[in-house]
Parts: C-alpha cells; structure tokens; sequence
C-alpha cells in the first residue's frame, strides 16, 4: 500500500469518526452542538474579516490598529450570533423545495431584509453599550443592508449543509459506499475495513489477504 493510499484511507476514517461523533453529540445533546458550531462559526466569521480589514489598511499605507478592527467585527459577529436561533427557526419551517420555491423565497427574501435591518440596530446598540461609540444607524443601512441580506442567506446554506452532513440518512449512505469501496478494493494485497463507534472515535484493521 502507498503512502498515497494509506493518507487517503486515514482522512477518510478521520472524518467518518469525527461525523459520527458529531451525529452522537447532535442526538444525545443538539442544544450543546447548535451552540457550539454558531460560537465557532461567528468568532471566524470577526477574525476573518478583521484580519481583511487590518490587511487592507496596511497593504494601501493607512493607519492600521487590530484591535479596533477586531472590536468592530467581534461585535458584527456577536449581533449575527444573538440573531442566528430566530433564523434557524426560520430555515427549519420554511426549507428549500423544488414545488414550492417561489414561495420559499418570497418568504426568505423579505426576512432576509428585515434581519439585517435588525442586525445593523443591534450592532448599532451593541456599540454605544459596550464600547460608548455612537454610530448613525441610517448610514449603516445604506452603507451595509446588502451585505446582511447577503448573510441572512450564507445562515440558511450553511444550517441546511450542516443539518445534512451530520444527519443519520447521509453518515448510513456513507457508511454504506464505504463498504463497496472496501470490498472492491479487497482483490489487491491488503483488505481494509473501518470500524467507527461513538464512543472510541475509528480503529482501521488491514488484514493481509489471501
């Protein structure tokens, strides 16, 4: 077996184990998953696009200073977190259909607006309260109401992506390839076969063949 081979059978158990715990999380404790990965998702959501910022201002000669960047979209990030439970539960009762996609985007659309009307005045409050900046609030409508609409819409691919990677249907359909490819691949030297349980995390067994 190449060293090629042997990486690719190891990613491939890596993230079968870390999807089926993750699936075991989601059963046992989803309140604890959902807060987890919306913490993580909105702190890289400020780093990234303070890092951005900070690279812009340096890369043009501009005065740079990280930590107010860093402020500024930890703070955009906090507001879209406080508002993420209200969009799931959107996304939950108004899913994307074949049948009904119309109705599903003149739904979507004009909350999409009226989120980021809302993420921009708890942005704004976040500001004065926190930090005593005070901020034009209709300024930031017309400098940032797009760019929200376009979040709204990055929340709902993203909660639909997730819901369907660590959904017991999709991990049974993987598991379910991954036997084929197994077997297919059980006429060379070398059988393979990964065992993957919640608690133990994956064990590879290869077994020289006959």
């Amino acid at each position: 077996m190449s060293v090629t081979e042997g990486a690719e059978i190891w990613s491939e158990s890596y993230l079968t184990a870390l999807r089926t715990r993750m699936i075991h999380i989601k059963i046992n404790h989803p309140k604890l998953l959902k807060v987890g990965l919306a913490l993580v998702g909105w702190t890289m959501y400020g780093l990234f696009f303070a890092s951005q910022n900070y690279i812009r201002q340096v890369s043009s000669n501009r005065p740079a200073n990280w930590s107010n960047d860093l402020v500024v979209w930890m703070t955009c990030g906090s507001s879209w977190a406080l508002l993420t439970p209200v969009i799931l539960f959107f996304a939950r009762h108004f899913p994307p259909n074949r049948r009904n996609w119309l109705r599903t985007l003149a739904i979507h659309l004009p909350a999409a607006v009226l989120f980021s009307l809302v993420q921009l005045a708890v942005y704004t409050g976040l500001r004065l309260v926190l930090h005593g900046k005070s901020l034009t609030y209709s300024n930031l409508v017309a400098d940032e109401l797009h760019s929200g609409v376009l979040v709204y819409f990055a929340i709902l691919g993203v909660s639909y992506v997730v819901t369907y990677l660590f959904s017991s249907e999709s991990y049974d359909s993987d598991i379910a390839t991954t036997d084929v490819s197994a077997s297919s691949n059980g006429a060379g030297n070398y059988e393979s076969a990964i065992h993957t349980t919640p608690g133990n995390g994956f064990q590879m067994v290869r077994e020289n063949g006959a």
